[in-house]
């Protein structure tokens, strides 16, 4: 018997340590049901797998499976279970033990060889020991009594559930990554092989096409003086006779157009020449743009 005192060494009344106690309880359960609706919400994104043989315990499995999971796929057997495992994913593989054609242990052995991580909680009768005890040494994630019951159910699953969140962080942290790396790749493909002003593919870019294919017909576009211009009338003007050639060029559908180096362009000719020069004749650029 242990009596609770307070500071001044007299007994706690009764009426208070009940308090405590239903308070104790009621965070208790508070945050138990939390973690169920969790865990019920979590189940909701799931895909299960269900292989059962016998036909009246498969249909009421997958009714009850049903509500709790996003999608539930059935098989009378291991055999038929492994067809359906190879041509999709599943969170979560249920199988029954004792199976015709083939049974749980063999099916439980052909997916660890396939996924050796994948949670599977196998179905088991009382008489199914020895099973049970070499599904043990497969690292199954754990075992159901039959019949199956939604109480049983979630109480096993919930190291199911622990274990699925945790891969699924490191997923989103996976893809976060590579996400990330991705844009500085792109970033740094940016600057590497495309103008700063025109965003056009650079001279770095054309040499790497040159090396993967032949281009028999390029053509040399240079802006003479355009240092002077620039002095004269400032980088933002000269800036804007790159920008509009460019869009010059595009608009009269050269469609490989690169921003070589100073105040040159190189256009890979899908017309003739002659058209091309025309085009450039025609060209002029004052301060209230493109005429």
């Amino acid at each position: 018997h242990i009596e609770i005192t307070n500071s001044n060494k007299h007994l706690v009344p009764e009426r208070f340590i009940h308090q405590q106690t239903l308070v104790g309880r009621k965070r208790f359960f508070s945050q138990d049901l939390k973690k169920l609706e969790n865990d019920l919400k979590f189940a909701k994104s799931l895909k299960v797998l269900y292989v059962e043989d016998e036909e009246y315990a498969r249909e009421a499995g997958e009714l009850l499976l049903k509500r709790f999971f996003k999608k539930v796929d059935t098989a009378e057997n291991g055999e038929e279970g492994l067809k359906k495992f190879n041509k999709n994913s599943y969170d979560i593989v249920i199988t029954d033990l004792t199976m015709p054609k083939m049974d749980g242990i063999t099916f439980i052995k052909a997916i660890k060889d396939l996924v050796h991580q994948q949670e599977i909680v196998v179905l088991t009768a009382h008489n199914d020991k020895e099973y049970i005890l070499e599904a043990i040494n497969l690292h199954v994630s754990g075992y159901i009594l039959k019949p199956i019951d939604s109480e049983q159910l979630f109480s096993v699953l919930e190291k199911v559930f622990n274990n699925l969140k945790v891969i699924k962080e490191h997923e989103t942290l996976e893809n976060k990554l590579i996400n990330k790396v991705n844009e500085k790749i792109k970033e740094v493909e940016q600057l590497l092989y495309y103008d700063r002003i025109t965003h056009l593919p650079n001279f770095t870019k054309l040499k790497k096409l040159l090396k993967q294919k032949d281009c028999k017909k390029i053509a040399i576009i240079d802006i003479s003086n355009f240092k002077k211009i620039n002095a004269v009338f400032g980088t933002e003007i000269g800036d804007g006779v790159l920008i509009k050639l460019k869009e010059y060029l595009l608009s009269f559908g050269f469609k490989e157009v690169y921003k070589m180096p100073e105040a040159s362009f190189a256009v890979i000719l899908n017309k003739n020449i002659e058209v091309l020069c025309r085009y450039l004749k025609k060209f002029k650029y004052n301060e209230n743009g493109l005429s």
